[in-house]
């Protein structure tokens, strides 16, 4: 079989076409970006007056109700038909639940200085090292992804939940931030606290879309977090 030259023009036209194609994939990104900082102010949302409900008509008779209604509790909305995403913004808001269908697993909150060393190094660094567990892995804020490994604790004081809750990895592509630092700090604040956030369920409350996985394309911008290419974008406007 014949081998392919390095300066055959067929291989060299093949791979300009794909480089330039690459190009215009990344300026078709950055424009999607750029056109949601043009308009940073979220359109107001349009309340429809409810319909007035007609009240029911009394009646001079008894009341027709069947005995096998009698002792029953109201009917519900089941917790457990609840989406994963919702359970995780009623865990960030705080909201109290049912104790009968709590979340599986409660993390202890720590200040900077119960922080222990088994602690430090149970910190995930790549996404290699975490382990899935859905019954006792904590939630990151971030990629929601129930894990083993040690996320951060806010210290702003009003945090509830997994609004504070960082994994290594997402820590550090997102916000250009080391949980381990975060961990000794006793100061530290969260990504949303700080109103930087730019995880999906953050963006979408602030009017925005989703980024997707940004860390490649910042990476090919010099930038080594997507929190800072964002800022970038945002200081050309």
């Amino acid at each position: 079989m014949a081998k392919v030259a390095k300066d055959d023009p067929i291989t060299l036209i093949n791979f300009n076409d794909l480089r330039e194609k690459n190009l215009i994939d990344n300026k078709e990104f950055l424009k999607k970006i750029l056109a949601e900082f043009d308009d940073l102010k979220v359109k107001p949302v349009k309340h429809v007056p409810s319909k007035t409900t007609q009240g029911r008509r009394s009646s001079t008779g008894p009341l027709r109700r069947s005995s096998r209604l009698d002792g029953r509790r109201p009917v519900t909305r089941s917790v457990s038909k609840i989406l994963p995403c919702d359970k995780l913004e009623l865990e960030e808001e705080g909201v109290k639940r049912d104790t009968r269908r709590s979340f599986n697993h409660i993390v202890q909150y720590k200040t900077a200085e119960e922080i222990t060393e088994e602690d430090i190094e149970n910190v995930a660094k790549v996404t290699s090292q975490k382990i899935y567990d859905a019954t006792e892995g904590t939630s990151c804020h971030q990629c929601r992804q129930k894990t083993l490994d040690t996320k951060t604790f806010c210290r702003s004081g009003f945090c509830h939940g997994v609004r504070g809750a960082f994994c290594g990895p997402c820590l550090r592509n997102r916000y250009g931030e080391d949980v381990v630092v975060a961990l000794k700090d006793p100061n530290w604040c969260c990504p949303p606290c700080r109103d930087i956030c730019n995880c999906s369920i953050c963006r979408k409350r602030s009017g925005k879309s989703a980024t997707g996985i940004l860390i490649h394309l910042a990476r090919e911008h010099g930038f080594e977090d997507c929190a800072s290419f964002l800022e970038s974008l945002r200081k050309k406007l």
